[in-house]
């Protein structure tokens, strides 16, 4: 998580991360949890329609590799992925 790579050009970026707090699916069908490391977090979510067709589902204490868009949510000053 402290360590983000930048795959090119399009903006998509990969963090390496444990989920930390999953929440979800929620009542819109998204999925919400943290990726953290030693030294930083970040939050994560994972989209109903992606949800859907993930053949891994997450769960908490799981090492990933994500992949996505840094974004931040209206209202709010967090990053998310």
């Amino acid at each position: 998580v402290s360590a983000a790579h930048r795959g090119g050009d399009d903006g998509f970026v990969r963090v390496r991360g444990e989920i930390s707090g999953y929440r979800g699916p929620s009542a819109s069908g998204h999925v919400y949890f943290g990726l953290k490391d030693l030294s930083a977090k970040i939050d994560a979510v994972i989209w109903k329609g992606v949800f859907g067709r993930m053949r891994t589902r997450p769960e908490e204490g799981l090492e990933v590799i994500a992949t996505g868009k840094v974004s931040t949510f209206p209202g709010s000053s967090k990053y998310q992925l």
